[in-house]
């Protein structure tokens, strides 16, 4: 069967999957959505892929392309109206890209940690969007599905620990890089900006991350949010998905693998 459009596999509430999702509605290329729950996600994406992480997007052809970076630069290449990577700086914007990837996982362990103490609020954030009765079936088995997530990427309060001062220096390092013309390489939107907005968007969630973040929040999260409030990088991130996250131009996010 002939697939029409490019399709992503991905978790709604993650950061790599948003990275992937910004950069092709940022170049207007039509997609399908397929998204996975976390924990119950495996079998298809073992199937689909060979792997377990997302995203993942399937092309017309067949093709897999397996992480953020990948399909960034992928859609970069189908369009070269405001380019993600500008010649001039395409080295420097790599470099960046890969320093910010890096973030990604410390950034992720030291929101989870926090989050992962409401874990009412967590499995209907993960779940959000799939039919009740695989929500209602999540709920009641997530006490395993959090289990997992902590010895898998080694939530603990000490790791934690170690990367919230990984996220203060990635902060730093925002603030440093843009002071000049709020952009960090050149005076435009690049990669670099998109994956270390994306990548830090767990410290304040923009108000245009594509997927609604329920409220009221618990406490335990609000003071995470409020822990990195006053960051002149914060504001930095807000403005930069105020000013460049498009909305989305998917034809459909349809709930997959678990129903």
């Amino acid at each position: 069967m002939t697939q029409a459009i490019p399709e992503l596999f991905q978790f709604r509430y993650a950061m790599f999957p948003e990275k992937a999702r910004w950069a092709l509605d940022a170049k207007g290329i039509k997609h399908g959505r397929r998204s996975v729950i976390p924990g119950l996600h495996p079998p298809t994406m073992l199937k689909l892929a060979g792997q377990m992480s997302t995203p993942v997007l399937r092309l017309t052809n067949g093709e897999l392309l397996k992480d953020s970076t990948a399909i960034v630069e992928w859609a970069d290449q189908q369009s070269k109206q405001t380019p993600l990577y500008p010649t001039e700086h395409a080295e420097q914007v790599k470099k960046l890209v890969a320093e910010f990837d890096e973030l990604g996982p410390h950034a992720r362990r030291a929101y989870f940690y926090e989050l992962l103490k409401s874990p009412a609020f967590a499995a209907d954030l993960f779940s959000y969007g799939h039919p009740e009765k695989t929500r209602s079936r999540y709920r009641r088995g997530f006490a395993a599905v959090k289990l997992i997530m902590r010895v898998d990427m080694k939530i603990t309060a000490k790791q934690a620990t170690i990367s919230a001062e990984k996220v203060q220096a990635g902060l730093d390092r925002i603030a440093e890089l843009s002071a000049a013309n709020g952009y960090l390489v050149g005076d435009g939107f690049t990669a670099a900006d998109l994956t270390a907005a994306t990548v830090l968007s767990v410290c304040c969630f923009p108000n245009e991350y594509p997927v609604p973040i329920p409220k009221p929040r618990p406490d335990n999260l609000q003071h995470w949010l409020q822990r990195w409030a006053e960051h002149p990088a914060i504001t930095w991130v807000q403005r930069i998905y105020a000013q460049h996250r498009p909305r989305s131009v998917a034809s459909y996010d349809k709930a997959s693998g678990a129903d």
